[in-house]
């Protein structure tokens, strides 16, 4: 990619960083960055991506991959299990209860609604 489509992916990381609350510091841990200064250079265009890292920062970001390329303003609702990793404090029992209410809650809706 030139050096301009860096700089416009980097603007839309910014954007959807912001729009999603997160600081620099905050993104790079949940990327597994070792330094928030990774996120600065992403967002600069200072630093190339990969697919696969850029896949990786939609995901986290609830944004698609396309958006981050081109533009287009379609947004993902995060999954149940997205939101929950984002929460490392929580145990994998406690995400496993969270997802049987979800399911159950899903079920009683089916059998309401009928």
């Amino acid at each position: 990619m030139d050096k301009q489509k860096n700089i416009e992916i980097g603007t839309r990381i910014k954007d959807a960083r912001k729009k999603g609350n997160l600081t620099q510091s905050e993104l790079a841990k949940q990327l597994s960055y070792g330094s928030p200064t990774v996120i600065s250079f992403i967002e600069s265009g200072e630093r190339k991506l990969k697919v696969a890292d850029l896949e990786k920062i939609a995901s986290v970001l609830h944004v698609t991959l396309e958006f981050l390329l081109s533009g287009n303003t379609v947004r993902t609702m995060p999954t149940v299990k997205t939101v929950l990793r984002a929460d490392n404090d929580l145990k994998p029992t406690d995400i496993q209860r969270i997802e049987d209410f979800i399911e159950a809650l899903k079920i009683s809706r089916t059998r309401r609604d009928g």
